[in-house]
């Protein structure tokens, strides 16, 4: 009986481990089960995923038109949420409420132009032609066009280009858009031209008006047309802007580049600098954005970066590059060297390029005084062989009144060039071209003196 109640013990011990084992090897078998289920689960889920994520940016792509946001870009724009998120935008203007009050009074001699171009005029402009070097001629442009296009405008000729001041010489890319001007009513926007040139444009076109801010150019204007030009105290755009919004206030994209262009050093637009930054190496002096804006819809991508949407990414990103291009311009301005041109002392640099080169005159300037050399003002020169002649910029400090008439001096020297492309400048600034030929080099400017009894 002894022996019989053990073994039954012992049947069920041995059931009972054997459940045991059961159990536990059904569990395993069961998460193996959802383990293998899961994954493929997950990988119907990821193709499907990726399946429907191919069509809808096979979607997105056929939705894309021609005014697809090549300035701020989709990684930039997700950056800005994480900004607006989590960091405080200290930007505030409340404390210059009076400087802000005074900046939008100052427009009355642009106002009273505006008057006298009647409204059915203003709308029937179909063709601007405007600076394309810099950010005040490309975006009075803008404005223009975003005017034409408020008035039902859709059909206008635009045309880039660059100054041509010299004597007698009608521009020889003007020529190649005497058909596009052909019965035009043309705007003229930040460009200085010649006699020869305006009296061209006008034997084409229908009607021509003129805005810029070359205080120089007005004694050009001997022949009948309708023009306005400041007397330096803004740049085109602001006055291009009070030109067809003569009731609306200045926004704050065109007050920035307004006060970059001609150096106002407005105190209200200091915290703003760096946005001024983006525009110039971003938009206006990339190769890479590979807009030439020659037609309207490619002024439809300034839109993105007037709007003020995107300020305080645009104000971060002018950042780095304001600090690169200053990196630069510091180590090319020390290379200068002191020397006479014109009877003026002055710091001298070979060296050309088409966007740094105003920031290295000015650090030049600023690097005279910190050595204790007098000077009256920089001279940068390159030889550029697209045009073979030198070009020749003059600059004087930026501040109070100019001194030394560097618009008119250009304007003089240019025209002894005769290179054909003229000189001229504005305000603290002048440029011109210096032809290489056998009577006439650029190592005369500093052992010659051109200007005696020259200049008027």
């Amino acid at each position: 009986m002894k022996n019989k109640k053990e073994i039954t013990k012992k049947t069920k011990s041995k059931k009972g481990i054997s459940t045991k084992k059961m159990s536990k090897t059904k569990k395993i078998n069961n998460k193996t089960n959802n383990k293998t289920n899961n994954k493929i689960n997950n990988e119907i889920n990821n193709k499907t995923n990726n399946e429907t994520n191919n069509e809808t940016n096979k979607n997105n792509k056929q939705k894309l038109n021609k005014s697809e946001n090549k300035i701020i870009q989709n990684a930039n724009k997700k950056f800005l949420t994480y900004f607006k998120n989590n960091i405080k935008n200290n930007l505030s203007l409340n404390d210059y409420k009076k400087e802000i009050q005074m900046y939008q009074n100052s427009f009355d001699t642009i106002i009273d132009f505006s008057k006298t171009i009647s409204t059915p005029k203003k709308k029937a402009i179909n063709c601007i032609i405007y600076h394309a070097e810099n950010s005040d001629g490309i975006m009075s442009a803008y404005i223009a066009l975003n005017f034409l296009k408020e008035q039902g405008q859709k059909n206008i000729t635009i045309i880039p280009a660059k100054p041509s001041s010299g004597i007698g010489q009608i521009n020889h890319r003007l020529l190649k858009h005497n058909n596009d001007m052909k019965d035009k009513n043309i705007l003229i926007l930040d460009l200085q031209y010649n006699k020869a040139n305006l009296e061209h444009i006008q034997s084409l076109a229908k009607n021509v008006y003129i805005i810029d801010d070359h205080e120089i150019a007005n004694k050009n204007k001997k022949n009948k047309i309708e023009h306005f030009i400041g007397d330096n105290s803004h740049a085109c755009i602001a006055y291009t802007w009070k030109f067809f919004y003569p009731k609306k206030e200045v926004p704050l994209y065109v007050q920035i580049i307004d006060n970059d262009d001609r150096k106002l050093q407005l105190p209200f637009l200091s915290q703003f600098r760096k946005i001024s930054s983006f525009y110039n190496y971003r938009i206006f002096h990339s190769p890479y954005l590979n807009i030439k804006f020659d037609k309207m819809e490619d002024f439809v991508y300034l839109d993105n970066v007037t709007k003020n949407e995107f300020n305080l990414l645009i104000n971060m990103i002018g950042h780095y590059y304001e600090e690169l291009a200053n990196n630069i311009k510091d180590q090319v301005a020390r290379n200068a060297r002191k020397a006479t041109f014109q009877g003026h002392p002055v710091y001298v640099l070979n060296y050309n390029d088409p966007v740094l080169y105003k920031m290295v005159a000015r650090q030049m300037l600023t690097n005279a005084q910190k050595r204790g050399d007098h000077i009256d003002f920089a001279v940068l020169w390159g030889f550029e062989y697209t045009n073979n002649c030198y070009k020749v910029y003059l600059c004087e400090f930026h501040h109070g009144k100019p001194k030394y008439n560097l618009p008119q001096m250009a304007k003089t020297l240019g025209n002894i060039g005769r290179t054909g492309k003229g000189g001229g400048g504005a305000s603290y600034v002048g440029n011109f071209y210096w032809p290489h030929s056998k009577d006439k080099d650029i190592w005369d400017l500093f052992s010659k003196n051109y200007l005696k009894n020259k200049m008027n």
